[in-house]
Parts: C-alpha cells; structure tokens; sequence
C-alpha cells in the first residue's frame, strides 16, 4: 500500500476529498433551496424546436397544411416559451445564488427574457433563410467542384481544388467592406448586394465553367458573395439583442449549416444526375431562392 509522507494512506485522503466535494455539491445555497444548472438536452430540445418553428414542413413534421400550420408552430413554441423559460431561470438563480423553486424574480425575468427573444423570430427567421440558401449553393458548388476538375476536360486532382480554395478565402477580404456598407446603407441592403453578387457568379459558372479562367472568376464571385452574406445576415441577427448574441447565433447557424447539408446533397444528386449543368443550376436555384425571400421580406 503506496502511503503519502505524512503517514496518511491514500484512501484515506480520497475518502476526506470525497467528502468534501459531496458535501460542497450537497449544501443549500444562500436563499435556503439548491443551485440547479440548466439542462443541455432540454437547451437542444428548445434549439431543435425553434428550428421546426423558423421551418415548419422543412424539419419536424413534413405533412402540414393551412388548417394545422397555426396550431403546429403555436404549439412548438408554446413548449419551448416553458422549456426554455424553465432553463433561463435556472441560469439566472444560479448566478444570483437563488433557489429557482421559490425564487419569483428569477421567474419573471426568465419568462421576459424568452418572451423577447421569441417576439424576435421573424426577423430572425428571415436573416437565417438568407444565410441557409447561400450556403446551401455554396455547398453544391464545392461538393461537386472537385469531379468536375477531375472530368477529362481539365484532368486535374484533387489537389486543385485545393488551389481553387485558397483563391475563394479571398473572399474573407470582403468582410470588412460589407461590414461598413451594412453600417452605412443596412444590413438588409448589403445581403441584397450578396445574393446579386452569389447569382452572378453562377451565370459566369453557366458560361464560362468549362475553363479555369471562367471557374477562378466564379469562385471569386461565389466566395465573396457568401462571405458577405454571411457577414450582412450576422449583423441582422446581432442587432436584435446584443445582449443575447449567444442565442440567437445558436439558432442562426444551426440552420446555416443545415441548409449546407442540404446543398452538399443537392449538389451531389445533380452531378450524378446532369453533371456540371446541373451543379450550376441547382446553386442558381438555391440563389434565387434566396432573393425572393429578401425581395419579399417588409421593407422598414
């Protein structure tokens, strides 16, 4: 038995940490009741449920229809505003060192909380199917880029799509354009210009995708209309709350990157189905998608 310098064996030094850190866990905090730390799969399940409520017939149920349209997104939120309000006020109790059993304050600022960021769902919606779109043709497009290099026309590798990746980061350098142009015409204004930019760089991908020069001057359009977009649409969702960047940006890329898978698996199916005229065409559909939903969107 391996016993520590003072003569102590280590079991008996665990057993006295052990006691401690459960005695620790067990004491009643300041207010009389317990520190209880929101719950991570209930946080999911409320982001999951705003998603199918941004989305309704795109995630959860798929067969809605007029009649139960209101009653299917009433419900969803009706069970987040009590899921998430539950979990706010425990993370507010739990940083004001309250029992959440008996703490009414916590309670109340908890339900304002989630109440105002529900209020915010429509615009945030709006800024999410912008990003969703754009990446979605984003993603078709790198998905297949790489086939349609190694196609007999070009007979390249792998490793030039690579070369062509490094081209499009420099569209990281429209970054701080657009953030300028958001502050000074609008965030609304500058996803407009994304999308006209994105759509563009699928025309020069319809015509010129059969040479390199063609696809070096569509990958630049491409990667500087979604960065841009991205850019823009981050501004919006910031905007709503500051103060709850973390929340809302959850929601917002959580449906960014879904609308990513979808265009990966897009892409492929139209590769394999059209080759490169369906590729181009399904990212423009993607596009203008994305434009009809801004060019809808109320105007403030």
């Amino acid at each position: 038995m391996t016993t520590p310098r003072n003569g102590t064996s280590h079991e008996d030094v665990l057993a006295q940490v052990v006691d401690q850190l459960c005695a620790a866990s067990a004491e009643p905090n300041r207010a009389g009741g317990r520190l209880v730390l929101p719950s991570r799969d209930v946080v999911l399940q409320c982001v999951e449920g705003l998603r199918q409520a941004l989305f309704p017939g795109y995630f959860g149920a798929t067969d809605l229809h007029d009649k139960s349209l209101h009653y299917y997104v009433g419900a969803i939120l009706d069970r987040v505003f009590h899921q998430l309000g539950e979990q706010v006020a425990r993370a507010v109790a739990f940083v004001d060192g309250h029992d959440v059993a008996t703490c009414d304050h916590c309670r109340q600022r908890a339900d304002q909380a989630t109440v105002t960021l529900l209020a915010e769902l429509p615009e945030l919606r709006r800024a999410s199917r912008l990003g969703a779109a754009t990446f979605a043709a984003f993603s078709a497009f790198w998905t297949t880029l790489a086939f349609h290099l190694a196609t007999p026309r070009f007979g390249l590798g792998s490793g030039a799509a690579g070369l062509f990746g490094l081209i499009g980061a420099s569209g990281a350098l429209a970054a701080p354009v657009v953030g300028r142009l958001a502050d000074r015409r609008g965030a609304r204004w500058a996803s407009g210009v994304a999308l006209g930019l994105a759509l563009l760089a699928f025309a020069v991908l319809a015509v010129g995708g059969g040479w390199l020069l063609g696809l070096v001057a569509g990958v630049l359009l491409l990667d500087v209309g979604a960065q841009a977009n991205q850019v823009a649409n981050l501004a919006r969702v910031h905007a709503l709350r500051p103060e709850a960047r973390s929340r809302l940006n959850t929601v917002y890329m959580v449906t960014y990157f879904g609308g990513g898978a979808i265009g990966t698996w897009a892409g492929a199916h139209a590769w394999a189905s059209w080759g490169w005229t369906g590729v181009w065409a399904t990212g423009g559909v993607f596009v203008v998608l994305g434009l009809l939903s801004w060019a809808l969107e109320p105007r403030r």
